[in-house]
């Protein structure tokens, strides 16, 4: 359960008007007025009220962990021994990710695809 607070007022004004209402309540307990307890806690429920307090209970249902792995494979690993270091280092992040509870994981290694030139734009001046 949860208390969210959604005030009638801006925070300032139903600020000012507890403050006002502390110090009015507290001048007629101090003086001794009859029934100044009674107006104390009329006047702390008044604004109480104002501030809307809202209680509601969340029922959640706990998401999926997914954990997203890229992977590399473009030319840049064929330079020396980049691919094995790349394999040793995915294979290690399974291992340490397989201590924790279940989670997915995606493993993503897509091979570069060769870029395509460009058409020049009609009207325009290729060089």
């Amino acid at each position: 359960m949860t208390i969210d607070f959604s005030p009638l007022l801006a925070w300032p004004y139903l600020a000012a008007l507890t403050l006002v209402a502390a110090v009015l309540a507290a001048l007629g307990i101090w003086r001794g007025v009859r029934g100044a307890w009674i107006r104390a806690a009329a006047l702390a429920a008044f604004c109480l009220a104002l501030a809307n307090p809202v209680l509601f209970q969340e029922e959640r249902e706990p998401l999926s962990t997914i954990v997203a792995v890229v992977v590399d494979r473009s030319q840049s690993q064929e330079n020396g021994d980049r691919r094995a270091q790349t394999d040793q280092a995915l294979e290690g992040l399974k291992e340490r990710l397989s201590r924790f509870p279940p989670r997915s994981r995606r493993a993503s290694s897509k091979p570069p695809t060769a870029r395509k030139p460009r058409r020049p734009r009609p009207g325009s001046s290729a060089p």
